[in-house]
């Protein structure tokens, strides 16, 4: 042990949970020989000004009893490194790094461990040999801990999880290869690391300069550029622990288009390559030397298609990163690599060098190679059963919803629920195509070279067109997201992230289906703020579908609503059989809410001065929606929120409700999707039940058409206040034919109505189009079996005073004006057939 210092620091005295029995244990682990120091109540961070010197030494009894005898409440944490003969390794995804062992082939030894709130911590013996600081492998889920850093120990408490030695369950961890009640550092002394762990994380040996000090320390000319002798030999010490098999080949590629970049000459390049072989026993030195110089070549035509310092920052930790680039950068290249002029290119060129493969599409209207396209719901809504259903119709080339597919060969990387997947896909007969593949590994952002490299050995055997299908985009991004240290909400990080997949679909000509999560929160129409995270997903990617349950009366339609710069929106509208196929059907009926909303839309088009909230009422429950006065109520209270451009204008005590000024009459509900799928809205009659489909839309007006366009239309007519017989005149249609009449014979109480105005003069007049109107009721008159030519009588009666306006609504309140100085053509029959 080394000399005591008998110099105290005070402890802050912001702390507060107790913990009474946290000396005793300290005083253990000072008699173990570890350097300890305290944390503040409740949290990670030492409760000394300073604890540098602590990295050297251990405290002193009397520093130990003045910290904690003073402050009983404080945690303890364990100095790792030489001055305790401890390191760490702090595993925060046990999943990640049970995988990373087995491939290994490593198992635990018996060794003390400690239960951390995420993971885990395991205590080894310091390596000799080894210089061990920090080396952390976010694919494995775990750092190494060694010299300058410390670890919480227990007792300590931190945001509630009490920080304990491990007991030892099976089903916990189980890549310790034998374990025993308690695990404590108490019962069991540290085992030795394996040396297959350390030079998996790149742990450099003692003979090697540490990261810190290779820069510094290298010389040089006068010219300020560096010294050769001392250049590459500094360049081989950094990079030399992540030299490693699995990772040295993507780093050799990664290093020669950094070279490259950088104006390096192919001596020297080489004479690198040579040299970090040589010292990281690298057996494979031909394939290095090929691929440098394979990239070297490329540089002198299509430099900006290298890979380098993107994939760099895949591979390397920061610190390393930014050490290597200073130290390769500063290679001038004067003489040997002379500026290269900018090439301008013709737009077919550009289009060649981009590589984008051929103008066909993978899904009719929607889906082309090269494309990313995404798919975002609410959690548990289908995404991944749709996307199941999209692979098999890509699989076999069949419809897809309707849309017609190209035969493909598909990679799936399903990060969240592999195993359902594909029980997915077995139960759809799926689970043995040869052209449905998996990688081995878990394929994320950071390793963009490896899934290149697996497209292309697809596309390769199967010789089809490649489509990725990546279920999750959050989980596929954390890996280069957490390199970044950003979140999925950092929009320059994600920006970037996904222009790297975006330079993979365009070398390999591959297109992308990403599965994605929506926020929380979201409107009733599907928009790209719904989203989860940053907004620059909604602005990398060429298609964004939309997946939500439809507000039906029984919620099992589901819609898709997919759109992009260069798709037209499209919707679709299906349900899951019990084999999980996907059924097209019909748009889903509208709720209650809905259709109120769109009959006091429509109301309030034909009254611009608005209506009170009670008219409304009566309203509702005179056309059959409501059965009493209070459910009346609920829902015009319900519909009104579901109105779009409502004008809510006080009066008093009342509020009087109107649409704002020139409001097209707007879809509302499910159908209000304003795509090629929107169907007619139903409107309804007074004892409830559905008039024809038959409302259509003529610039920003409505109109009436026949259900059969090629019958004028026959309707019966009742008498006024017969409550037992209701009956609708309804519109003309434009597109019925001349004469005819389909009044059946002897039967006084029908008219038809025909028109032989041509469509297009209807679209320039419409003044002549009939408006929507309610329902009315007639006394039985007595008229000729006759087919009225309108236009003809109009011409005849040119001169004759039309009916008041102002009379037709006294006498009946749900007829109104289409234009200033005329009336509706029911009105207009009305007021002529009473005559």
């Amino acid at each position: 042990m080394t000399k005591q210092n008998t110099s105290h620091q005070h402890l802050h005295t912001d702390c507060s949970e107790s913990s009474p029995s946290t000396i005793e244990v300290v005083v253990g682990y000072l008699r173990k020989g570890f350097s300890v120091i305290p944390l503040k109540a409740g949290t990670k961070k030492p409760a000394l000004h300073s604890w540098k010197e602590y990295q050297t030494r251990q405290p002193t009894s009397d520093e130990v009893s003045d910290w904690w005898q003073n402050n009983p409440e404080c945690g303890v944490a364990i100095v790792c490194g030489k001055v305790s003969g401890l390191i760490v390794v702090d595993i925060d995804d046990p999943k990640k790094f049970k995988f990373a062992l087995n491939a290994l082939g490593l198992k635990i030894p018996k060794t003390p461990v400690v239960k951390t709130k995420r993971g885990y911590h395991i205590y080894f013996r310091y390596p000799k040999g080894y210089m061990v600081k920090r080396h952390y492998r976010e694919d494995y889920g775990a750092e190494i801990r060694g010299d300058d850093h410390y670890v919480v120990a227990p007792p300590s408490v931190v945001n509630g999880h009490k920080y304990s030695w491990w007991c030892k369950d099976e089903k916990e961890l189980p890549v310790l290869a034998e374990g025993r009640e308690e695990l404590s550092i108490f019962e069991v002394e540290p085992a030795e690391v394996p040396i297959e762990l350390l030079e998996a994380f790149g742990v450099p040996k003692e003979t090697e300069q540490p990261e810190s000090t290779i820069v510094n320390a290298t010389p040089r000319h006068k010219n300020g550029n560096q010294s050769k002798e001392y250049l590459i030999p500094a360049i081989v010490a950094l990079l030399q622990p992540y030299w490693v098999e699995g990772q040295r080949h993507d780093l050799s590629l990664a290093l020669s288009g950094a070279l490259a970049k950088a104006g390096w000459s192919w001596s020297d390049a080489e004479q690198l390559l040579n040299a970090i072989a040589e010292k990281a026993e690298d057996n494979e030195l031909k394939d290095r030397l090929r691929a440098l110089k394979d990239t070297f070549e490329k540089a002198q035509s299509q430099l900006d298609s290298i890979a380098g310092w993107s994939k760099l920052r895949e591979l390397l930790p920061k610190p390393t990163l930014n050490a290597l680039e200073v130290l390769i950068s500063d290679r001038k290249q004067p003489h040997t690599q002379p500026d290269r002029p900018i090439k301008l290119l013709t737009i077919s060129e550009w289009l060649a060098q981009i590589n984008t493969h051929s103008k066909r599409w993978i899904v009719d209207g929607l889906l082309s190679p090269s494309w990313l396209a995404v798919l975002h719901a609410r959690p548990k809504t289908g995404k991944s059963l749709v996307t199941a259903n999209l692979m098999v119709a890509l699989i076999e080339g069949s419809n897809f919803l309707g849309f017609a597919t190209e035969p493909c060969a598909v990679l799936l990387i399903d990060l969240e629920r592999p195993l359902e997947t594909a029980h997915r896909l077995e139960k759809l007969g799926f689970s043995e195509s040869p052209y449905i593949f998996v990688p081995s590994e878990r394929l994320g952002a950071d390793r963009l070279s490896d899934l290149t490299e697996c497209i292309r050995q697809i596309a390769n055997q199967t010789q089809r067109p490649v489509v990725v299908v990546i279920d999750t985009l959050t989980d596929f991004l954390k890996p280069a997201l957490r390199q970044r240290k950003a979140t999925l909400n950092a929009y320059d990080d994600v920006a970037e992230a996904l222009q790297q997949v975006r330079e993979v679909a365009l070398q390999t000509g591959a297109a992308f289906w990403f599965v994605h999560h929506e926020r929380k929160a979201r409107a009733d129409e599907p928009s790209e703020m719904d989203i989860l995270g940053s907004t620059a997903i909604a602005g990398k990617f060429d298609v964004l579908a939309n997946l939500r349950i439809n507000r039906s009366e029984d919620g099992s339609i589901l819609t898709m609503t997919l759109e992009g710069n260069a798709v037209l929106k499209t919707t679709l509208h299906f349900t899951i059989s019990d084999e999980f196929r996907l059924e097209s059907t019909e748009p889903p009926a509208l709720k209650k809410e809905d259709k109120a909303a769109c009959e006091i839309q429509r109301l309030l088009r034909q009254y611009p001065e608005g209506k009170y909230f009670s008219e409304l009422v009566d309203y509702l429950l005179e056309i059959g929606l409501a059965e009493s006065k209070d459910a009346a109520k609920r829902l015009t209270t319900r519909a009104l929120k579901l109105v779009p451009d409502l004008v809510r204008a006080p009066e008093g005590r009342n509020v009087r409700y109107r649409l704002s000024e020139q409001t097209p009459l707007k879809p509302i509900g499910d159908k209000a999707t304003g795509s090629k799928s929107l169907s007619p809205l139903s409107p309804v009659q007074r004892d409830g039940s559905k008039l024809p489909q038959n409302r259509e839309f003529l610039g920003d007006k409505p109109f009436v058409t026949n259900c059969h366009q090629l019958s004028p239309v026959s309707k019966p007519i009742g008498d006024i206040g017969d409550k037992s017989d209701k009956a609708i005149l309804s519109p003309m249609s434009p597109m019925s034919p001349i004469g005819g009449s389909s009044v059946p014979n002897g039967d006084k109480s029908h008219v038809s109505v025909v028109t032989n105005q041509n469509p297009n003069e209807i679209r320039q007049n419409q003044r002549l189009v009939t408006q929507v109107t309610n329902t009315i009721t007639l006394s039985p008159v007595t008229y000729p079996d006759e087919v009225i030519d309108l236009e003809a009588f109009a011409a005849e009666t040119e001169n004759s005073l039309l009916p008041d306006t102002e009379k037709v609504h006294e006498s009946t309140d749900n007829i109104r004006e289409i234009e200033s100085g005329f009336v509706s053509t029911e009105a207009w029959l009305v007021e002529f057939y009473k005559q």
